[in-house]
């Protein structure tokens, strides 16, 4: 259930309130001394896979750890190296069964 920050007019006060979308607007209707702030914005997305940030060295190490140590039919050292040069589908993918 959302949160909604509120300032009363007259007085200035700050207040919060929970309540479910479906009530918002009958309780703005029923409050009109309460104007409804708006203090930041959500986020809309992983910025990693939205490409704003990259992921750190440290990261990447401990994925190629992880890959050296998982044995027989892990991918995820494909994955690491089609990521590093930025080749896609040029090490084809090949699923072993055990």
């Amino acid at each position: 259930m959302p949160t909604y920050k509120f300032r009363n007019i007259n007085t200035g006060e700050f207040s919060e309130h929970k309540m479910r979308m479906t009530e918002h607007s009958d309780f703005k209707k029923n409050n009109p001394d309460l104007e409804q702030i708006i203090d930041y914005t959500p986020s809309i997305g992983d910025p990693v896979r939205l490409g704003i940030k990259t992921t750190d060295n440290g990261f990447k190490e401990v994925l190629s750890k992880i890959h050296e140590q998982s044995g027989y039919g892990s991918t995820l050292g494909e994955k690491l190296s089609r990521a590093k040069t930025g080749i896609r589908n040029a090490i084809p993918t090949v699923s072993h069964k055990r």
